[in-house]
């Protein structure tokens, strides 16, 4: 078999998102940054558009609307990340973490060790790699009843001898 795939279990992939919602979402100096990038972003057009046309008549009302409702957008859209699971993709050439739009892919020589643990909660994939930037990162998740386990640790097996 070529790769292992599966959904993380949903209260794994939940208590996570919640923890990283307390750190950045329900944060008020996230949204002030947030709020302050969009004024400036929104503030630098204005005086571009302004000393490229003079006279000309901005729409005022729909400048402000999209000011209002950016940080309201990305709310939902961070908060929707809350409701899909982890899906995992353990392949001989590279590990495939993703969540929502996002995805991670480690390829072997990024990955430092990876390996099957076990705790009262279940079986965990537990992961040490470095980032594009060299940055060490850790990263745990948890397998589902699904999984091939054997066929798993010969995969990990073989990224761990590759890196």
């Amino acid at each position: 078999m070529n790769s292992v795939v599966w959904w993380e279990p949903w209260q794994a992939s939940r208590e996570r998102s919640f923890r990283e919602l307390r750190s950045t979402w329900f944060n008020w100096a996230f949204w002030a940054r947030v709020l302050i990038v969009t004024t400036l972003i929104a503030a630098g057009a204005i005086v571009v558009i302004l000393i490229a046309y003079p006279g000309i008549a901005l729409p005022w009302r729909q400048i402000a609307g999209v000011l209002l409702t950016t940080p309201p957008f990305l709310f939902i859209a961070g908060s929707a990340q809350v409701l899909l699971p982890v899906r995992v993709e353990v392949r001989r050439d590279r590990i495939m973490i993703s969540q929502g739009q996002s995805s991670s892919p480690l390829k072997p020589e990024r990955i430092r060790r990876a390996e099957i643990s076990t705790d009262d909660r279940g079986d965990w994939l537990d992961l040490e790699y470095t980032t594009t930037r060299g940055v060490p990162r850790t990263r745990r998740v948890l397998l589902s009843d699904r999984v091939d386990r054997q066929t798993l640790a010969e995969l990990l097996a073989d990224l761990n001898r590759a890196a």
